[in-house]
C-alpha cells in the first residue's frame, strides 16, 4: 500500500532514514537501486547551506525522490536553506530538532 505525504506518494515501504556521515550523494543511489522509493539526506546545517559550501552542496545533491535534513537555531536562514533545497530539487524538508551530535 503506498504511503501519501501531502501530494506525494511513495510505492514502496522502504524509506532511507536520515543518519549523518552515512547517507551520501553515493550511498544514496546504491540504496534507491536496492528499491528505496524515499531517499533522505544526511543531516545538513542550515548555515552551510546558504553559504552553498562545497560539501553542503554535496550533502544536498538531490535525485528522484529525496527528502532534505536540515539542522540549525535561526528561523530565517533555515527558511532560506529549505527554500534553496527546494529549489534544488528536493521533494521535502526535514527538520532536525534535536539530532545528538554534538557538531553542527
Amino acid at each position: 500500500m503506498p504511503l501519501q505525504i501531502g501530494n506525494l506518494t511513495i510505492d514502496s515501504p522502504v524509506i532511507l532514514a536520515p543518519m549523518s556521515g552515512v547517507t551520501d550523494y553515493p550511498f544514496r543511489s546504491i540504496v534507491k537501486k536496492l528499491g528505496a522509493s524515499l531517499l533522505v539526506s544526511e543531516m545538513i546545517a542550515s548555515r552551510a547551506m546558504i553559504m552553498q559550501t562545497r560539501q553542503s552542496l554535496q550533502k544536498a545533491k538531490v535525485d528522484a525522490l529525496t527528502a532534505v535534513q536540515l539542522a540549525g537555531c535561526e528561523p530565517d536562514v533555515m527558511a532560506e536553506a529549505a527554500k534553496l533545497n527546494e529549489d534544488m530539487g528536493a521533494k521535502i524538508i526535514d527538520i532536525n530538532f534535536g539530532c545528538p551530535v554534538k557538531k553542527l
